[in-house]
């Protein structure tokens, strides 16, 4: 397939595994140098390893939470490849296992600074560089989480 990304920098945030590493893959093969990021640096030293295969990649350990962080993500993206063409925010966490009511503030506080608020953080830190050449491209990844049920399917509705 040839989606014309040739040459394009991609910036593909939680990518250590999952889609995130998938849509690398594929940016890869198309020709798009790629940068990409995760919290987990273990993880995604192996998956940096595994990318290399496919073409240009560069792995940069980031916490989406903290702005120096993402800076410097960005900085060294550019550093290296000049620009930044695309954008996938795919960064996400969620409650896991635990039912929606039994979340406590904290965690909700937690998820809205990784998911939201990380996901601002780097569009902010990206959208210079997309404006300066007057193109790019911003992929919004959401989490499977907002599906989640709030009653068991075996509960009979009733009014709360």
């Amino acid at each position: 397939m040839d989606l014309g990304l040739q040459d394009r920098v991609a910036l593909v945030s939680g990518s250590a595994r999952g889609i995130g590493k998938a849509i690398a893959k594929v940016l890869l093969q198309e020709g798009c140098f790629v940068v990409i990021c995760d919290i987990d640096e273990e993880k995604l030293a192996k998956t940096e390893s595994k990318l290399s295969n496919y073409g240009n990649v560069l792995a940069v350990p980031t916490d989406v939470t903290d702005m120096g962080d993402v800076k410097r993500l960005v900085n060294t993206a550019v550093e290296k490849f000049g620009t930044i063409d695309i954008l996938i925010n795919n960064v996400g966490i969620h409650g896991g296992e635990t039912p929606f009511h039994e979340l406590s503030l904290d965690d909700w506080a937690a998820v809205y600074d990784v998911n939201i608020k990380g996901t601002v953080r780097v569009t902010k830190e990206v959208l210079p560089y997309m404006r300066k050449q007057g193109w790019g491209q911003i992929i919004n990844i959401a989490s499977e989480a907002a599906s989640q049920k709030i009653l068991s399917p075996t509960t009979t509705p009733q009014r709360l």
